[in-house]
């Protein structure tokens, strides 16, 4: 079966509290596992069987989107596709990615950041695999439900909150403030 790629995502801005509310009420319309994606030193992977054992979420350590902490979210008998993937200077990495686990979507939490920033997240999938595709929808549902849109972002609702403190909403904390997110 051959999986054509296309991208489908949602961009948002949240708290632990929001982030969680939201992945708890999707938990109980599909029962899955979060998994740690990334590129790693060995192939031992860390999996989550609720939003509420991930000890980091809703908080980062990197003022850029990009370097977020990222999870695949599939489905709880899934499972993971670990690719090994030899270095040029020897050894060997580990890659956790959807491209191996098309069946999954893929959240990159963002968070507070620095106690002044909020930085944006994101759920999406590349696949057109209809598990993927079930679950983004839902995402998608409960998200548009449960955020408000602000231009091209979700907000939470504790993020909005903290948006009117004044806190900064972007997508890397580095760039400067004309980028930031505001009503």
């Amino acid at each position: 079966m051959k999986l054509f790629t296309m991208s489908k995502s949602l961009n948002f801005f949240s708290t632990e509290l929001d982030l969680k509310s939201l992945l708890v009420d999707f938990e109980q319309s599909f029962n899955v596992k979060y998994v740690r994606a990334g590129l790693f030193d060995d192939s031992n992977t860390s999996i989550y069987h609720s939003v509420n054992e991930i000890a980091e979420l809703g908080t980062t350590s990197s003022p850029d989107q990009n370097q977020s902490p990222c999870y695949l979210i599939l489905s709880a008998e899934e499972e993971i596709q670990v690719n090994p993937i030899e270095q040029r200077r020897g050894g060997t990495k580990y890659a956790v990615n959807q491209s191996n686990n098309p069946e999954s979507v893929i959240v990159r939490t963002g968070g507070l950041y620095g106690g002044s920033c909020i930085i944006s997240g994101q759920i999406g999938t590349c696949t057109t695999h209809l598990k993927s595709l079930d679950m983004m929808n839902e995402l998608t549902r409960i998200m548009t439900k449960n955020f408000t849109q602000i231009k091209s972002y979700l907000v939470g609702k504790e993020a909005r909150r903290f948006m009117t403190k004044g806190y900064r909403l972007t997508s890397d904390a580095r760039m400067s403030d004309d980028y930031d997110l505001v009503e």
